[in-house]
């Protein structure tokens, strides 16, 4: 395809997280415990870390519950030093069984944004 965005869509692009989330993003804040984020397929568009707490990484993994999260199955690792380099990292990362935040540093809190239709 050649020409502008515009000239085919008729519009100027948008951010694509503010696109995500007008088309049904949900966005869990303050997560400070490991939890399940979605038990079910889906997407995670953006990642905010807000406090990175002690020394410890932010683990998501793919899987539908806590107890199936592994080593095996592990989809990102969150450290302190990525954290400060990426303080709002806007991604479109798929978790084919589930998405789960199997691990938070001690103090540590983030905010994921992920689709809410399955």
């Amino acid at each position: 395809m050649s020409g502008s965005y515009s000239q085919y869509w008729g519009a100027t692009p948008v951010d694509p997280v503010q696109a995500f989330n007008t088309s049904g993003a949900l966005i869990l804040r303050n997560i400070t415990v490991p939890t399940v984020i979605k038990p079910v397929p889906g997407h995670i568009a953006r990642v905010t870390v807000i406090t990175q707490g002690s020394p410890g990484s932010f683990i998501f993994n793919d899987c539908a519950r806590l107890a199936d999260a592994s080593l095996g199955n592990q989809m990102l690792k969150i450290t302190a030093t990525m954290a400060a380099a990426m303080p709002n990292q806007s991604m479109d990362l798929y978790f084919s069984v589930g998405i789960v935040l199997s691990g938070v540093p001690g103090g540590g809190a983030i905010e994921v944004a992920f689709n809410a239709w399955r």
